[in-house]
C-alpha cells in the first residue's frame, strides 16, 4: 500500500512540474504577443524580429512618424509619447499603435516628445501599412510587395519607396512622394488635401478625387497608357488633354498599352504629366 502511495505521490509530483514547465512556457507565448508599452521589454521584442520581421502596421493617430531603411532594427519613441505608445509581435508582424484618443490635440498641445523613429533592415517585406491621423509621416527608403499609406489631416512625405501594389490616401493633409514605383497596382484616394507625386507607376492606377488636388509626374510617356477620365464639377488634364465640367468624360484607348489610367474627379483637380526626369519638381 505505502509502495503504491509514494508511486502516486511520485507520479503526481511530475505531473505538477509538467504542468508547471508547460504553464510558464504559456506565458511566455502570451507576454511575447501581448501589447506592451515602449517601455517594456523593447529591446527583446526587437531582437526576436531581427530575422523573422516580414509585415509592418503603424497605426499613429497624433505622433510624427519616421521610418528608413538602415543595418538594423531599432525604434525609439518620445518621451511624451511612451505612456501612449503600444506594439506587439506575432509571428513575423509588428504592429505598433498609440492610445491617445480624442483627446490628442489636448495632449499635442503640451510640445514635442511625440515623435516614432524607426529603422528597417534592408530587405523586401511583405506588407507595410502606415496610418496617420494629424501628425507627420517621412518613410524612405522601403521596399514590400504591398505598401499602404493614409493621412488624415497630417502631412506623409514618400522617398525612394518600391512595391508591387501601392495604396495611398490623403484626407485633408497634403501628401508628398519622389520616387514611388509600383510595378503592378496603384490606388490613390484624395479627399479635400493637397497630392503631389512623382513616379513610375504601372500596370492598373486609379486616381480618385474629392474635393482636393492630385498632382502625378509619371516615367514614360503617355502613348504607354490607355487612359479613362471623368470629371464631375472639377477638371482633368492628362498631358495636353483636358476634360472639365458637368460630367465631360475623356477615353483613350491604346491596343498595345500595357498600363491603364483610371481618373476619377468630383470638384477638385487632377493633372497628370508625363515626363523621363521623375525627379524634377512640378
Amino acid at each position: 500500500m505505502n509502495g503504491f502511495l509514494k508511486g502516486c505521490l511520485a507520479a503526481g509530483v511530475g505531473l505538477i512540474a509538467i504542468g508547471s514547465v508547460v504553464t510558464a512556457f504559456d506565458y511566455a507565448r502570451t507576454l511575447r504577443n501581448a501589447p506592451r508599452t515602449a517601455a517594456e521589454g523593447l529591446a527583446s521584442v526587437l531582437e526576436e524580429s531581427r530575422e523573422g520581421l516580414k509585415n509592418l502596421d503603424l497605426n499613429l493617430s497624433g505622433a510624427d512618424l519616421e521610418i528608413t531603411a538602415g543595418e538594423t532594427l531599432s525604434l525609439q519613441v518620445g518621451e511624451k509619447l511612451q505612456p501612449y505608445f503600444q506594439y506587439e509581435l506575432k509571428g513575423d508582424t509588428l504592429r505598433c499603435w498609440d492610445t491617445l484618443g480624442k483627446n490628442w490635440w489636448r495632449k499635442r498641445s503640451l510640445g514635442e516628445g511625440y515623435d516614432v523613429s524607426l529603422v528597417l533592415p534592408k530587405a523586401v517585406y511583405e506588407t507595410v501599412t502606415v496610418q496617420l491621423g494629424v501628425g507627420s509621416g517621412e518613410l524612405r527608403g522601403l521596399e514590400t510587395e504591398i505598401f499602404s499609406a493614409a493621412s488624415g489631416a497630417g502631412e506623409i512625405q514618400l522617398w525612394d519607396i518600391r512595391a508591387e501594389e501601392t495604396e495611398l490616401s490623403c484626407g485633408a493633409g497634403t501628401f508628398t512622394g519622389r520616387r514611388v514605383y509600383s510595378s503592378r497596382r496603384t490606388e490613390i484616394n484624395c479627399g479635400v488635401g493637397e497630392f503631389d507625386l512623382s513616379g513610375d507607376l504601372r500596370g492598373n492606377v486609379l486616381v480618385s478625387g474629392g474635393v482636393g488636388e492630385a498632382r502625378l509626374r509619371l516615367a514614360g510617356a503617355e502613348e504607354e497608357y490607355s487612359v479613362l477620365a471623368e470629371a464631375g464639377i472639377g477638371s482633368v488634364q492628362v498631358g495636353s488633354r483636358e476634360t472639365s465640367m458637368m460630367g465631360g468624360k475623356l477615353e483613350m484607348e491604346r491596343e498595345n498599352a500595357e498600363n491603364r489610367l483610371e481618373l476619377l474627379c468630383g470638384v477638385g483637380q487632377i493633372d497628370v504629366q508625363f515626363s523621363e526626369d521623375i525627379d524634377q519638381d512640378f
